[in-house]
């Protein structure tokens, strides 16, 4: 297992997760993060913010696609974030990246692309799922298609990806199979007595 029984680490992966599940970031977005890109978790709010912002000299792996923006989360990812970086994440000196290495070789470096895409892979084996790869690409997909089931607008979906066309957001936000089933339970319903039994 990639975090053993390091409860550090473990509270590491799992939040790298969720960020990536919550906001549908491209692994870009998640290693761009620095610690001052968050709001202060305010439980007496519902959501607050975390900021993409552009910066010189970033990186080719760090950089942001699609430019800045703004992306509303959860109060408690929020908390989980600054937990992380309270508790949990290897300070060094002139490192504020939040996503750190934890390994004692490279104790606080900032990690790359390779290591986002172990913990995926770790966490797909763990829990067997064998007909969906797990990648930051795919949590993405998940976060768009969320979105959409619940009735959110393209737009909004758009710029919350980052996606300069719609037809690209499209592309990323597809109708669960649950959601396309309750749509044709509607559409029999305002058909009722009209269709063949």
């Amino acid at each position: 297992m990639l975090w053993g029984k390091n409860e550090s680490l473990m509270f590491r992966n799992k939040l790298m997760f969720r960020v990536l599940y919550e906001t549908g970031f491209r692994v870009s977005e998640l290693l761009h993060l620095r610690i001052s890109d968050y709001d202060y978790p305010d439980p007496t709010e519902k959501t607050g913010n975390i900021y993409l912002i552009e910066r010189e000299n970033e990186p080719l792996d760090r950089q942001l696609k699609s430019g800045e923006r703004t992306i509303p989360v959860s109060w408690k990812l929020l908390q989980a974030l600054e937990d992380y970086v309270l508790f949990h994440r290897p300070q060094k000196d002139d490192i504020d990246y939040i996503f750190v290495s934890h390994s004692t070789s490279n104790l606080g470096e900032p990690i790359g692309r390779t290591s986002v895409e172990d913990v995926l892979n770790e966490i797909q084996e763990e829990s067997g799922i064998e007909y969906f790869r797990l990648t930051p690409h795919s949590l993405r997909h998940t976060h768009a298609s969320e979105l959409q089931d619940i009735g959110v607008d393209v737009n909004v979906i758009r710029e919350r990806l980052g996606h300069q066309s719609i037809a690209t957001t499209a592309k990323y936000a597809k109708p669960s199979v649950k959601t396309l089933a309750m749509a044709h339970e509607r559409y029999l319903e305002s058909k009722r007595g009209e269709l063949l039994d």
